[in-house]
């Protein structure tokens, strides 16, 4: 569109996509930890610290590899979304 970005709107850009980024992987280290009960009193500071930050780490370089598309990941979630509506259909 011809809008500059440079200078301190270039860095509000990249500041905004990482905590974005943050965000959604601490969200989803939530949910997982919370449903498959790794929780602190469960597994202790440490060990529960350093899980996540291993996932959070793993999370992020797959968001590197090639294979990872976001048309992929659109189709995998439509296929799911219909999985889980054929299976509420059948119960």
């Amino acid at each position: 569109a011809g809008i500059p970005t440079e200078g301190i709107k270039n860095f509000a850009m990249v500041f905004v996509g990482i905590i974005f980024v943050i965000n959604s992987l601490d969200s989803l280290i939530r949910l997982y930890t919370d449903n498959l009960n790794l929780t602190v009193k469960r597994l202790g500071k440490f060990k529960y610290l350093t899980m996540n930050i291993v996932a959070l780490s793993l999370l992020t370089l797959l968001f590197k590899l090639e294979f990872l598309q976001i048309q992929w990941v659109g189709a995998l979630v439509i296929t799911l979304f219909f999985i889980c509506i054929a299976y509420i259909g059948y119960n």
